[in-house]
């Protein structure tokens, strides 16, 4: 930010500007100034958000172009940008074809808050009057230890004193560090050291043993796919790295809450919102949450327990998931298929599979519900020539 100040202060007034920056230029406080006498200087910026895959890095990066340095009273901004896949990486290395593409007017105020453009904009219009997930729950981190488990990468001996197979005094069961899972996948479950003198801060006072849904933080992909969650019906703990989600209201409980966050609504919520690494409880908070009638908040019950169950046609039975759980954002068609539509070719963290929600060649909009619908499938062309040539 410094060196970009340094740079304008210096440059021709007529001059354009090309750099490379991390993303955080985007949303990031300390490059507020920048973006300040950016947009009041330039009237288009573009900008381009690579993974952090294109120049070998943890980061992503930004490529900010300026030019149109005449008079103007708000600044056009493109943003481009191209998915963490390598699919995509390949095809912007080939051809330079990005994976998204939305362009904005900002005012100078509003350009040094943020140069923001979120995807999905239709969708998150249609359920900005929502409520929040935390209108209808608590949300919090998992219990930390003043100990550290690892020093540059090499144990400390503490895990083994902190994470126990049997249960001391003090200890109780609940999810332990590095443990994996996938959406509404039970895992395996140590006890862990509850104990006052253990703790790093007090969430050891957190009432563990009332149910709640329990969701990574640590991103599960590089992909849009960012989270999965479980329904914890025992009432257990966890560490620090899980984000803890109790109901507070009379028509959700755990498995609904479950349901919510392994959904596409939460999961493009967070990516989009986010950064490209953890999950943050504050992203978190804010996701949209759907209203269920009685009779879908039963049949989601009902589907989570068989999904859990293991059955024959799995990647079916999530599928009937989520359009319960769409139905009860009640969406449009198209904006809904808009939605299911950006997680096309991903990879969901789910055991066996997952396809894309509709054909690519479909320029139809139907909801997800009555896509999958035996109904529906009755009612196509081929379903009727089947029929009146039998």
């Amino acid at each position: 930010a410094e060196l970009l100040h340094r740079v304008l202060d210096h440059l021709h007034p007529r001059a354009v500007l090309g750099f490379v920056l991390l993303r955080t230029f985007v949303d990031g406080v300390k490059f507020a100034d920048v973006r300040e006498r950016l947009a009041r200087r330039y009237a288009a910026l573009d900008i381009t958000i690579l993974p952090d895959k294109a120049f070998d890095a943890d980061a992503e990066t930004a490529l900010v172009v300026a030019t149109d340095p005449i008079p103007h009273r708000t600044c056009r901004v493109r943003r481009q940008s191209v998915d963490d896949s390598a699919s995509a990486w390949k095809k912007f290395e080939l051809t330079q074809s990005v994976s998204s593409d939305q362009t904005a007017e900002f005012t100078v105020a509003k350009a040094k808050q943020n140069l923001v453009i979120p995807e999905l904009s239709e969708v998150w219009h249609f359920l900005s009057t929502y409520r929040k997930l935390r209108e209808v729950a608590i949300l919090h981190r998992g219990i930390e230890w003043n100990q550290p488990l690892t020093i540059n990468g090499v144990e400390t001996g503490a895990r083994d004193v902190l994470v126990r197979k049997t249960q001391p005094p003090g200890y109780f069961l609940g999810v332990a560090p590095k443990t994996k899972f996938k959406a509404f996948e039970r895992p395996s479950l140590s006890f862990l050291s509850l104990c006052p003198e253990d703790a790093l801060y007090e969430a050891y006072r957190y009432d563990w043993k009332r149910r709640k849904a329990i969701v990574g933080k640590a991103r599960k992909s590089r992909g849009k796919w960012k989270m999965v969650s479980f329904s914890d019906e025992k009432g257990v703990t966890c560490y620090q790295t899980y984000i803890a989600v109790w109901p507070e209201v009379e028509d959700f409980d755990e498995v609904l809450l479950a349901a919510i966050l392994n959904s596409p609504v939460a999961n493009a919520f967070v990516f989009i919102h986010g950064n490209s690494r953890d999950v943050t409880l504050s992203v978190l908070e804010q996701v949209p949450v759907p209203y269920f009638t009685q009779t879908q908040a039963k049949r989601l019950r009902q589907l989570v327990k068989r999904y859990q169950a293991q059955p024959s046609d799995p990647t079916r039975v999530l599928m009937e998931i989520d359009s319960v759980v769409l139905d009860g954002y009640r969406m449009p068609a198209r904006i809904e298929r808009e939605l299911l539509d950006f997680f096309r070719d991903e990879d969901r963290p789910v055991a066996e599979g997952f396809p894309n929600y509709f054909p690519a060649d479909d320029d139809t909009f139907f909801n997800l519900s009555d896509y999958i619908s035996p109904a529906f499938k009755e009612s196509t062309a081929g379903a009727l020539l089947k029929r009146l040539s039998a």
